[in-house]
């Protein structure tokens, strides 16, 4: 009976209406306005890296379709939901298919991709805060069934994350260019703006599918010059 309280307290927890309100729309306002705010410093040239980062988008969802690149975040999702309905009974396989469904709802999430490279590349922490929220209300949910085996996942997901953010980092140095940062602002503005739309559930976005925009845009960017 405790067991089942302390769990149901969980669930309780992880789907907080009114924290999903909050997260959701503070990832729309933040996402729009960095997306704007911060993509160039006159009218013109905020509206032309804001059009190159939508075509980016745009382009890149048709690529990300082509690819499959949400059906493959599908099926990771759906195998993480299927180890988590039918818990083990054994104590060590319960806490090994914990740490593997903890680790893909983790790492596989879009803005665990496109939050590194807006941290790395742009200098903007907020995504990552929004991200860490999400995974602390699944952490209490995944906690309560697997025990203290998904702290080691959360570490596990660091080397991913920082990573990605390195790299990101790295090549904007590399590359030097103002332009090519704006873009990339707009680009992740609004990828956290699609993934406000998803926490709410206004709209099924086959967010995934967006992630080729992150090449495209810096691309598309320094070929205009």
């Amino acid at each position: 009976m405790r067991w089942v309280s302390f769990r149901f307290v969980g669930v309780l927890l992880a789907l907080s209406g009114f924290a999903q309100l909050a997260l959701g729309t503070g990832c729309i306002v933040a996402g729009l306005w960095w997306a704007w705010f911060k993509s160039g410093t006159s009218f013109l040239e905020t509206a032309v890296n804001f059009l190159v980062g939508l075509g980016s988008l745009v382009i890149g969802r048709i690529l990300g379709r082509l690819v499959g690149v949400q059906r493959l975040s599908n099926r990771l999702g759906a195998s993480a939901r299927r180890w988590f309905e039918s818990v083990p009974q054994d104590t060590v396989r319960r806490r090994s298919v914990g740490f593997k469904t903890a680790i893909i709802v983790f790492c596989v999430s879009p803005i665990a991709v496109f939050g590194p490279v807006a941290e790395g590349a742009c200098e903007w922490k907020l995504p990552m805060i929004f991200k860490s929220i999400m995974d602390g209300f699944a952490a209490l949910g995944f906690g309560v069934t697997y025990g203290w085996v998904i702290a080691l996942a959360c570490f596990a997901l660091f080397p991913w994350q920082g990573t990605i953010a390195l790299l990101s980092y790295e090549l904007a140095l590399l590359l030097e260019s103002a332009a090519v940062i704006q873009v990339l602002n707009v680009t992740c503005g609004l990828l956290l703006c699609f993934s406000g739309v998803v926490v709410l559930g206004i709209r099924r976005v086959e967010l995934a599918n967006y992630l080729p925009a992150l090449v495209i845009a810096p691309l598309a960017r320094l070929l205009l010059g």
